[in-house]
């Protein structure tokens, strides 16, 4: 139970390692870039409940112990683009709200050798980050996470958006100083999903012209639109921790987003938005402050022709022209 700068022990769980040595090696090694990066970086780790190392990360994920009956198992985000390796999930100990550092062993050499642009230091900081914000937030808003349930199925959607938003500008913006070039990673999938998100969004209301499968039509579209705010907000974490703009950052990106007047609006609120709750976080009274957050993902998913509400704790979802209008057949 290696020390923390904050002066307490944290327990280490190490899985699937070959020999007890091994297993030592890896805990020293992770718990010496926790304290570096915290002492660097001026992160709290008071609500950091434990560290799991794990050779089977999926099977560390799906089995840890939150403490309350979750929806759902924990997986690794997993796609053509990128495959997580860490995550900080929330669980709940004796009523208390705490985060559990979950890392894969493959992420152990990373932190003093990186590869092919993934540096392990930062992954490491970028989850620590978390940790952070998640326990500043309960001080602010206390009883809300993992406390709230909000049973209207469109706005119980709209918030995981915006909490997402939210977290991943935070932790990108404390952990930016630790790899500037972690922005090149952060393009990858913006440079992937821009060219194709309008023709996508066309194409998948054109299928629901034929099909009216609404369920595939929620799927593309709708994943396209949280896709877009998701990335953006990690690359405009990651500038403003920078003290940079996001096309000073991402060139690359912005290029294509210029190309792209629909959106680039909303990325700009976006940028506005997530800014302006930084500057009033101590401020907080509510969680009214993800409203315009909320209202902004609304508006852009409006905007593809796509408006949702609940029907009876359903998700009811109606597609028309927006402002992206479905070519002719």
């Amino acid at each position: 139970m290696p020390e923390t700068p904050q002066g307490r022990s944290i327990p280490y769980k190490l899985i699937g390692f070959a020999s007890h040595e091994d297993a030592k090696v890896a805990g020293d090694r992770v718990a010496h870039a926790i304290d570096e990066m915290c002492m660097e970086l001026g992160l709290s780790l008071r609500a950091l409940e434990g560290v799991t190392i794990a050779h089977d990360y999926d099977a560390a994920l799906a089995q840890l112990d939150r403490g309350y009956q979750a929806s759902a198992p924990l997986t690794r985000t997993k796609d053509d683009i990128a495959e997580g390796c860490a995550m900080a999930p929330l669980v709940l100990r004796n009523g208390e709200v705490l985060s559990h550092l979950v890392l894969s062993a493959f992420l152990v050499p990373l932190i003093n050798t990186p590869q092919s642009g993934v540096n392990g230091k930062y992954i490491i900081a970028h989850e620590l980050a978390h940790v952070h914000e998640h326990y500043f937030r309960n001080r602010v808003l206390p009883n809300t996470l993992l406390k709230v349930r909000i049973p209207k199925r469109d706005e119980a959607f709209l918030y995981d958006l915006a909490d997402t938003c939210w977290g991943e500008y935070m932790a990108c913006f404390f952990s930016a100083p630790v790899h500037p070039e972690q922005a090149k990673l952060f393009e990858m999938p913006l440079l992937a999903l821009l060219p194709k998100a309008r023709g996508e969004i066309i194409a998948a209301k054109k299928d629901w012209l034929v099909d009216h499968d609404i369920e595939k039509i929620w799927q593309r579209a709708g994943t396209t639109v949280y896709s877009l705010l998701k990335c953006f907000s990690y690359l405009l974490g990651h500038a403003a921790g920078l003290g940079k703009s996001a096309s000073e950052t991402a060139p690359e990106t912005w290029a294509l987003l210029n190309n792209n007047v629909w959106l680039f609006t909303w990325v700009e609120k976006l940028n506005e938005e997530l800014f302006r709750m930084f500057e009033t976080f101590e401020e907080w009274k509510s969680l009214g402050v993800f409203e315009p957050l909320k209202l902004l993902a609304r508006g852009l998913l409006a905007d593809c022709g796509i408006r949702i509400s609940d029907l009876q704790g359903s998700l009811y979802i109606s597609v028309g022209p927006g402002k992206l209008p479905v070519p002719p057949a």
